[in-house]
């Protein structure tokens, strides 16, 4: 009998820098790591590692969408999740975070 569970994405933080990479995690409905999930955003993907973890760079400013999806194994099939991040020019987001 397959099982069937929700994945959960949480990046860093909800704005980034252009160039600086952002720490993505991604977690099943029950809070454990979830390994060998692909992270998309358009051009960029990256794969979880044994903790959940994975690391995602964007060269251009703009809202992007970042989806995590994995395969279905022989007992466990996920459903996929989505998040939102901001990404701002050089210099934009620094002064931002110093001001706030």
């Amino acid at each position: 009998m397959r099982v069937t569970r929700s994945l959960r994405l949480e990046a860093a933080t909800t704005e980034a820098t252009v160039g600086e990479s952002v720490t993505v995690r991604v977690t099943d409905n029950l809070g454990r790591p979830v390994e060998n999930a692909v992270v998309t955003s358009e051009s960029v993907h990256a794969r979880t590692d044994e903790r959940g973890l994975c690391r995602i760079t964007f060269h251009t400013p703009g809202f992007r969408t970042l989806k995590a999806a994995r395969s279905p194994g022989e007992r466990v099939a996920y459903r996929s999740a989505r998040a939102t991040l901001r990404v701002v020019p050089e210099g934009r987001a620094r002064l931002a975070r110093r001001l706030g």
